[in-house]
Formats: C-alpha cells, structure tokens, sequence
C-alpha cells in the first residue's frame, strides 16, 4: 500500500475537531473555487478559439469559392450575402456574412 493511500485511509478514519474541521473544509472551498474559475476561464479561451477557427475556415471556404467562381451562383451567394436591404430610394446595400472580404 503506497503511504499517499495510507494517509488518505487514515484521514478518512481519524476524528478531528470543529474548528479543524470549517478549517480543511474552508481551504477546500477555496481550492475548489479557484479550480473552477480556471476551468472556466479554459473553457472561455477553447471557446474563443474554436470561433476564430470557424471564422477563418468560413474565410478561407468564401476566398476559394470566389476565384473558383465565374459567375454568382446561388451556392456563392448563400455562402457570402447574409440579406440584401432595397430602400424605396432604390438604395441596395449588402449585408455580407464575413466581414472585410471585399477590402
């Protein structure tokens, strides 16, 4: 039996007092806390990175449809145009899906 085993075994069988006790289990909170503030804050960082990763395939799909391209299809438009506005001024503007592809 390994004496990390041992020690656990024997904590987990020895009486300790009140005091000792809101004392271990006060450290515990704290440490719990802080392991999930971390995990969240991994989780937050994946989550970001994955999105951005998202964001590049979408720019890197748009980009080859583009130069493959020679007309606009309906395929192409619905991979870039996101909605298409007609004021009665006869305006048009384009609300395209990634931004900045066209500067």
């Amino acid at each position: 039996m390994s004496s990390r085993l041992r020690r656990c075994k024997t904590a987990s069988t020895r009486e300790i007092d009140l005091n000792t006790y809101k004392a271990e289990k006060a450290a515990c909170d704290e440490l719990l806390l802080k392991t999930k503030n971390a995990y969240a804050a991994v989780l937050a960082q994946a989550k970001q990175k994955q999105d951005e990763q998202a964001r590049q395939d979408s720019r890197k799909e748009a980009s080859k449809a583009i130069f493959d391209a020679d007309t606009l299809t309906t395929e192409l438009a619905e991979l870039l145009i996101d909605r298409v506005l007609v004021y009665p001024d006869k305006r048009i503007e384009i609300a395209y899906k990634i931004r900045d592809i066209f500067d």
